[in-house]
């Protein structure tokens, strides 16, 4: 007499994919928030610093499905941060700062920065190869 059993790991398995895609998301989220935040530090094209005070920089933040990262540095005040929960298997990063969107957008009187896109797509591979490697199990 032969007897077979089948175990559906199925459950094993989904829960491992959305540990790993949260963990995938909140490293692109920590690593694209350092790339914003490194790009503003620095002289834009008008040759000016993107940064006067510091708060806008401060406030770079991202939210995912489970987390939200919070100011960056102490000149954010209150609330300047994203919060909440992002949309599911989305990362948003940005800023709640009420001038941001003129800063990276620019207005009739004062050009584009873009510290948002510039700091994003030159890195857009490096994210890419994060999330492979953590769903490959590497980090």
């Amino acid at each position: 007499m032969i007897s077979i059993k089948i175990d559906s790991n199925l459950k094993a398995v989904n829960g491992d994919l959305d540990m790993a895609i949260e963990k995938a998301l909140y490293s692109i989220g920590v690593t694209a928030q350092g790339d914003i935040v490194k790009y503003m530090s620095k002289p834009d094209f008008t040759g000016k610093d993107i940064v006067d005070t510091g708060r806008l920089r401060g406030s770079i933040s991202f939210v995912t499905p489970e987390k939200n990262s919070g100011a960056n540095d102490s000149n954010a005040k209150d609330g300047d941060a994203l919060s909440g929960a992002g949309e599911d298997r989305t990362v948003i990063i940005g800023s709640n700062v009420e001038y941001a969107d003129y800063v990276n957008n620019g207005t009739l009187r004062q050009p584009a920065r873009k510290f948002m896109e510039n700091g994003i797509e030159p890195n857009a591979e490096k994210y890419q190869k994060l999330a492979r490697d953590i769903f490959e199990g590497k980090v």
